[in-house]
């Protein structure tokens, strides 16, 4: 699963590595720590991505 997938962090946290990652398939989306990727990524569906997206968009 995580092979291939195609992970992408924000521009703004430049070279550092302390930053999350994040990568979609057509379901869901994952997010993984930068700097623990031996561990697991967390998912959460598009629906509740968008949906939280949403809600920072908000405040």
């Amino acid at each position: 699963m995580d092979e291939a997938l195609t992970w992408k962090k924000s521009s703004l946290s430049g070279a550092t590595s302390s930053c999350v990652e994040v990568a979609s398939d057509f379901q869901n989306v994952w997010i993984r720590d930068s700097k623990s990727r031996a561990n697991p990524p967390f998912r959460v569906s598009l629906r509740s991505w968008n949906s939280f997206k949403h809600y920072l968009s908000e405040q």
